[in-house]
């Protein structure tokens, strides 16, 4: 999974309030003016997701990994992914 450049659309739907970029895409229909906005098929939200699945089972992680070895490969992948978006929100603000 990779991040997409946000873009809500103007048209009733789902709106991933949880998403990293939920505020960006409000502060866009704000400014259009628009009286109804959609996520549409954008897919960035789910990595606000796993970032608070991540933070739940990190103080467990280790105890987690000695009994689920798999884990640590979703969980690394995720936490990758998760540092990613933080550099990059970073440098677009």
């Amino acid at each position: 999974m990779h991040l997409q450049k946000p873009r809500p659309v103007k048209r009733n739907g789902t709106r991933h309030t949880e998403c990293p970029f939920y505020d960006r895409c409000l502060d866009r229909a704000v400014r259009n003016w628009w009286n109804c906005w959609s996520c549409g098929g954008c897919r960035n939200y789910a990595f606000g997701a796993a970032e608070k699945r991540m933070q739940l089972i990190r103080e467990y992680k280790g105890t987690l990994f000695q009994i689920y070895p798999e884990l640590r490969e979703e969980y690394e992948q995720i936490a990758s992914a998760s540092r990613y978006l933080k550099r990059q929100m970073l440098s677009n603000d």
